[in-house]
């Protein structure tokens, strides 16, 4: 199942974004392909790819990538959302600690 699971705690913003660079990280090496290669054919600069892979900018903050470029880094090497998707949703209630 993608996303929340029935009682689970959710997670936070920072979290949601370390798991799915994780995610794409594992997948991007499954299949033989290197960050140049992944952002090239995204469309987007290889610093870019590099946060979300990681998680985190290079001001230590979640990257926050627009729908575009999250679909583009999924197409480039073809990749389905279930195969990236965290287990758990972020928390992104106004009071639920976005960070």
């Amino acid at each position: 199942m993608i996303g929340r699971v029935d009682n689970a705690e959710p997670v936070t913003y920072v979290e949601f974004a370390r798991e799915l660079g994780n995610n794409l990280k594992r997948v991007r090496e499954a299949k033989g392909l290197t960050v140049e290669e992944v952002a090239e054919k995204a469309q987007i600069s290889t610093t870019t790819y590099r946060d979300y892979e990681r998680g985190r900018t290079r001001r230590r903050t979640p990257p926050n990538p627009s729908m575009l470029s999250l679909f583009a880094v999924l197409w480039a090497p073809e990749v389905d959302w279930k195969d990236v998707a965290p287990e758990r949703l972020p928390d992104l209630h106004p009071d639920g600690g976005l960070y």
